[in-house]
């Protein structure tokens, strides 16, 4: 007997071509048709977000494809997003509904902690707060985790590798870091900042600077502090 495939959606489709793009190089094909879509369907955020799961390293097997997905759901939250701006009630439950069913995933290990900073990014990107079960969730899991947290042991040698990755660009790094922490509870993006102060790096001080810009006042204070 053939084995029944999952039925496919307009949310594959876009990841999948969103994907070939992205593994030749180029941009992702964005598009008001795309926009209309994601407009029109907000609970294809679910299957964004699963098909970003499924296909992403390590889980997965298919980096391209599990970028795809995830850029379709900052799109899907965004327009969320705006709606939410415009006063409408179920776009706001719809993001809650979202973030509890991460929630719940990463209770049941269904989540990393790589992909855990995806969805942050992915909420920062959208301009749409981290719940606070999001927020206690994503600091529990990154405290089990024995490397590739927000808070490496060794700061120095992870600021290093963030400072190759981004080529030194200050305005990248910190846009890197604020972005892959959003989930997480204010006090440890505080922490992240206060480290790169005194890393003992002069790039990491000059980069910790910029964390003075941060829109939270507990990072900002936390970082004044650690540079004073």
């Amino acid at each position: 007997m053939a084995r029944v495939q999952p039925k496919s959606s307009s949310t594959d489709d876009y990841a999948r071509l969103i994907a070939r793009a992205v593994a030749k190089g180029r941009p992702p094909p964005f598009s008001d048709d795309l926009d209309r879509y994601c407009e029109s369907s907000p609970r294809e955020i679910f299957t964004a977000f699963a098909g970003a799961t499924r296909h992403m390293p390590p889980a997965g097997k298919d980096e391209a494809l599990g970028i795809g997905y995830l850029f379709v759901l900052q799109r899907l939250l965004e327009q969320l997003r705006y709606r939410t701006d415009c006063g409408y009630a179920d776009a706001a439950k719809l993001i809650a509904d979202f973030q509890a069913d991460v929630v719940t995933r990463v209770e049941a290990g269904q989540v990393d902690a790589r992909m855990l900073a995806f969805v942050g990014g992915a909420l920062h990107q959208s301009k749409i707060p981290a719940s606070p079960e999001l927020a206690a969730a994503s600091a529990r899991h990154s405290n089990n985790e024995d490397e590739g947290g927000p808070l490496p042991t060794d700061v120095r040698a992870a600021l290093g590798d963030i400072l190759e990755a981004c080529g030194g660009d200050p305005f990248m790094i910190v846009g890197s870091l604020i972005e892959s922490s959003h989930a997480m509870p204010v006090e440890t993006r505080s922490s992240l900042a206060g480290a790169m102060a005194l890393a003992g790096i002069p790039e990491g001080r000059a980069n910790a600077v910029l964390f003075l810009l941060d829109p939270d006042a507990a990072v900002r204070c936390a970082v004044s502090v650690a540079l004073d």
